[in-house]
């Protein structure tokens, strides 16, 4: 089976719409969604319109924890609009009650078996959704995420990818499709083909000026939600 693992798409639609072009192409059967479908960005609505119709298995993320937290708290409201821009209020007001229901009670991990390989799902850790687990994170850090019988555990959250083996486990960090960390403008996804035994990080590039273009309309003041769009990656 072709498996596209996805994370982090945070009211992106135009990366989200990007690789799932490209999942089409290649014949991927399933996709595993790790959480963050809201925050930061803007389009919500139609990130849930876009992965409806696929054969999927789906986590929640800490964004997903923090519209919960302000549904009916005007203080968290405003101081998460204050950290991470609009995202989330504007997913509140444009995702029905049906739909914020579904995202916050999603479970925070999931465990499969597919074509008698073991996987577990999380977005920051098995451990803690908060957790980050960078790609310089210490060999100990890393075993800890491989301490279950699984033998792919898959996370995001940090927004940085990687991957690492151990004991023929393997810890892979598919990064953010909806805000890259390491560069602007390419949604970083995993990809698994259970058959073939290849397990990869993807690189999908998309257009950022729409996105651009509305993150300095909404959040003038949140420079950073432009900035990650444009990083240029750090040279080695």
């Amino acid at each position: 089976m072709k498996i596209a693992i996805l994370s982090d798409i945070h009211g992106n639609d135009e990366a989200l719409r990007t690789v799932l072009m490209k999942t089409n192409k290649i014949g991927v059967d399933k996709i595993l969604f790790l959480g963050d479908y809201v925050g930061y960005y803007y389009n919500a609505d139609i990130i849930l319109d876009l992965i409806k119709s696929y054969d999927k298995e789906i986590i929640k993320g800490n964004h997903e924890l923090l519209m919960k937290e302000s549904l009916n708290d005007k203080e968290k409201s405003l101081a998460n609009q204050k950290k991470y821009g609009s995202g989330i209020e504007y997913a509140k007001k444009l995702l029905s009650a049906e739909q914020i229901n579904y995202l916050i009670n999603l479970p925070e991990k999931k465990e499969l078996e597919i074509d008698g390989l073991k996987i577990l799902m999380c977005h920051g850790s098995p451990r803690d959704v908060w957790e980050y687990i960078y790609p310089d994170a210490s060999e100990e850090i890393k075993k800890k995420c491989l301490g279950s019988d699984a033998d792919f555990v898959f996370i995001g959250h940090s927004h940085y990818s990687f991957i690492y083996e151990q004991c023929n486990k393997v810890l892979m960090n598919v990064g953010s499709v909806g805000q890259n960390r390491k560069v602007g403008g390419i949604a970083n996804w995993g990809f698994l083909d259970t058959k073939k035994n290849i397990c990869v990080i993807k690189e999908t590039p998309y257009d950022i000026k729409p996105l651009m273009e509305q993150a300095k309309k909404i959040d003038p003041d949140h420079k950073y939600l432009v900035n990650v769009l444009n990083r240029k990656p750090k040279k080695v």
